[in-house]
């Protein structure tokens, strides 16, 4: 996603692009040298961008407002992927509650798994 005010409206580009590619268009427009190989083969984000004219965003669209959330939905939302909190009879939200049995879960299995390795074993005569 470009945020420019020099972004084209309504323009979904088709090309290929990294973080580079930023460094690769100031490297174009003002005609200076690649810092490294990857950059230098970089594609620029000139297409995206429009090349005269006044800016399509100068003034900022309006966006809509952020629903309200708290922090219980925040910790389910990041557990879970649900937006909804569950909370459990202890008041804990069941995401991060079932988040912290599956860790210490794997951790068991984890030790069990370290446990049954045969062993390779030296003896000295």
């Amino acid at each position: 996603m470009i945020v420019s005010p020099w972004a084209k409206a309504n323009f979904t580009s088709h090309t290929l692009y990294d973080h580079t590619s930023i460094l690769a268009t100031i490297q174009r427009k003002f005609n200076l040298p690649a810092l490294t190989l990857r950059d230098a083969n970089a594609n620029g984000l000139d297409d995206c961008l429009v090349s005269a004219g006044p800016a399509p965003f100068l003034v900022p669209p309006a966006l809509a407002a952020a629903p309200f959330q708290t922090e219980a939905n925040s910790i389910a939302c990041e557990q879970t992927g649900s937006p909804d909190p569950v909370v459990t009879p202890e008041g804990m939200p069941l995401g991060l509650a079932a988040g912290a049995a599956a860790v210490i879960a794997g951790g068991a299995a984890i030790r069990g798994r370290r446990s049954s390795r045969a062993q390779p074993t030296t003896t000295i005569d």
